[in-house]
This record gives structure tokens, sequence and C-alpha cells, in this order.
């Protein structure tokens, strides 16, 4: 599944606590942080380049991918990159 543009809200060290789909206006909060990422030479060598940043696999809770009419936990992807304005996310495949 492809990546789709998203709003993070984060907190302490640039961490998602909340994501919310731009195109679509749906929204999940972030359970749990299962693995996270960040671009060693992040940010002076990552920001206005399209390398990624951080990157986050997350445990969160919301619309279910394909079925946002229902709700519950999934593993879902976060991805930032250097020369985005937003987060881009997927569910985990």
């Amino acid at each position: 599944m492809r990546e789709v543009e998203a709003i993070a809200t984060l907190e302490g060290q640039w961490q998602p606590v909340a994501l919310y789909h731009v195109a679509r206006g749906l929204r999940w909060h972030v359970r749990e942080v299962l693995d996270g990422w960040t671009h060693p030479g992040w940010p002076g060598r990552t920001y206005q380049k399209p390398v990624v940043q951080m990157r986050y696999r997350l445990r969160v809770f919301g619309p279910l991918p394909g079925r946002p009419d229902q709700f519950g936990e999934f593993v879902m992807i976060a991805t930032s990159y250097g020369n985005r304005d937003h987060w881009w996310i997927r569910p985990e495949s």
C-alpha cells in the first residue's frame, strides 16, 4: 500500500502521539512506539533533501485500513522526509 500524507502530533523526542490523514480526515492515536529510526545526520544533513529523516513503526488505534467505518488496533509506519512538510503514513504490510 502506498504512503499518504498525514499530520503528526509530536511529543518528547519528536515521537508521534497522534496521526491525522490529510485527505480523508481520519485520526489515529498512537498506543505504542514499536520501533523508531532517526537519520544519523538529522537535522543538518537531511533538511531540504529527499531522504528519510525519521521512521516509526507504531501500534495505533483508529479507523482500520480498507474499513474506515470500523475501529481497532493495527501497526502503522510513519515517515518524515527532509524535503516534505508533512509526515507520510501507511499500514504495515
